[in-house]
């Protein structure tokens, strides 16, 4: 599965934040902390209920590492 047009411009308009998180600060090796929904959201949680949504997910996340271990690492 690879990102379509949508999601890419959801990733875009939610932008990359930066911070001193101790999952990211404290490792010897490159690291990245995704939130990829909300439980406070109702719609949110039914996602992450859902096993097809799981999957489209990680086959997104696993992409879009492969991706840029291809092209950037």
């Amino acid at each position: 599965h690879r990102v379509d047009r949508r999601q890419r411009q959801m990733c875009i308009r939610e932008g990359l934040k930066e911070g001193a998180y101790v999952v990211t600060r404290n490792t010897n090796m490159p690291a990245a902390l995704l939130e990829m929904e909300f439980l406070s959201s109702k719609k949110g949680l039914a996602l992450l209920k859902s096993q097809a949504y799981l999957d489209k997910m990680v086959d997104g996340l696993f992409n879009g590492i492969v991706d840029y271990l291809n092209n950037y690492y």
